[in-house]
């Protein structure tokens, strides 16, 4: 508290930082953020440097991302305003699936291990654990935990240490902890 704070790290230089940046994730040495200003992914390295640019070709346009997450499927792009979710490869920015139908308003999303991963639907007021190929396995919502269901979700983080999903409800002023079962 008695030095002021420092920028140690700078994303991008003039030109390309992101221009309105809506999401971050990390893994494997690099920085991957979602730029609503062109609906892409910039990727950056472990020193701020920009490496390339992901989603730019896509078939399915990107809009404003939530949330990011590197899974054994591939860097997921939550696409909250058309209701899907957008799989790029993370080297190349090769569209590699879109998963549609399955959620009104996907927010945030957290990689569970290599085989599964949580989506926070905001509208829904659920968070639904999604199978490699996409598909809901399991869902965390009213019906499911009767006393903990969710009214303004969030943002969420997940403890693989502890098998725990931490999810934030603006409504209730509180940070909801779920056990996560192994996938069956």
């Amino acid at each position: 508290p008695a030095t002021p704070a420092t920028i140690t790290l700078t994303l991008g230089s003039s030109g390309q930082a992101p221009g309105q940046p809506t999401a971050v994730t990390y893994a494997e040495g690099e920085f991957f953020v979602a730029d609503a200003a062109d609906g892409t992914v910039k990727v950056y390295d472990t020193g701020g440097a920009y490496t390339r640019v992901l989603g730019a070709d896509a078939e399915a346009p990107m809009g404003f991302s939530a949330g990011l997450a590197v899974t054994a499927e591939g860097l997921v792009v939550t696409d909250p305003g058309a209701g899907r979710l957008i799989v790029l490869d993370p080297g190349s920015g090769e569209q590699v699936a879109v998963h549609e139908g399955l959620h009104l308003t996907p927010r945030s999303i957290a990689a569970l291990g290599d085989d599964r991963m949580a989506v926070l639907d905001a509208l829904a007021l659920r968070v639904a654990i999604v199978d490699a190929d996409g598909m809901i396995v399991d869902s965390i919502d009213e019906v499911s935990v009767p006393s903990g269901g969710l009214v303004s979700p969030r943002g969420m983080a997940w403890v693989p240490e502890d098998s725990r999903l931490y999810i934030t409800d603006a409504g209730t002023g509180r940070v909801m902890v779920y056990g996560i079962r192994e996938a069956r």
